[in-house]
């Protein structure tokens, strides 16, 4: 599996996308995604889709990341959203799925699965950065806890969203939220 220097770059260029690096286009060009360049970094054209995805990341990163983990694992999700234990927790399950020797199909699913679950890492780190009032349960939901909270964040104004373990998403109120979190907060 060749996915970890990947990973790196997607790291880096994650680091930068969501730290404001700027376009090396004119003001107001659009650019078709096969000419995306980044502040003089040159992106090979496989990885293009890639960086449009780090770029627009969104709730639904997180959903599909923890489904991918949760379908590799037997209905558990990782014991933590932290990047380094998430990663290695994903490489573990790649490698029992998929092994060393890869078929070029396999290689290219168990990239995809890699970053669909370093998405999900990736959108729970930057709502932490953005100071969402973020908390993960993972080390203590699973599939079959359907209606108790996976991820939760706040909105706005006392609204919350919450990630259930069935990976539904709804908005509740603080108080809901309260209801919802008992016996997960220690």
């Amino acid at each position: 599996m060749n996915a970890k220097k990947d990973w790196v770059a997607i790291v880096t260029l994650l680091t930068c996308g969501l730290s404001g690096c700027q376009s090396s286009a004119p003001a107001g060009t659009a650019l078709p995604e096969k000419s995306v360049k980044i502040e003089g970094a040159k992106i090979p054209a496989d990885k293009q889709g890639l960086i449009m995805r780090v770029l627009g990341l969104n709730e639904q990163d997180v959903i599909k990341g923890l489904g991918v983990f949760a379908g590799l694992s037997n209905g558990r999700y990782p014991s933590s959203l932290d990047a380094k234990t998430t990663i290695a927790e994903a490489n573990a399950l790649l490698r029992a799925k998929y092994g060393e020797a890869l078929t070029n199909q396999e290689k290219k699913e168990s990239d995809q699965n890699a970053y669909d679950i370093f998405f999900a890492v990736a959108y729970y780190d930057k709502l932490a950065r953005e100071k969402k009032n973020v908390a993960y349960y993972g080390d203590k939901v699973t599939v079959e806890d359907s209606d108790a909270v996976l991820v939760r964040w706040k909105e706005y104004k006392g609204k919350y969203r919450v990630i259930l373990g069935d990976l539904r998403i709804e908005s509740v109120t603080a108080e809901k939220l309260g209801e919802l979190e008992k016996g997960l907060v220690e």
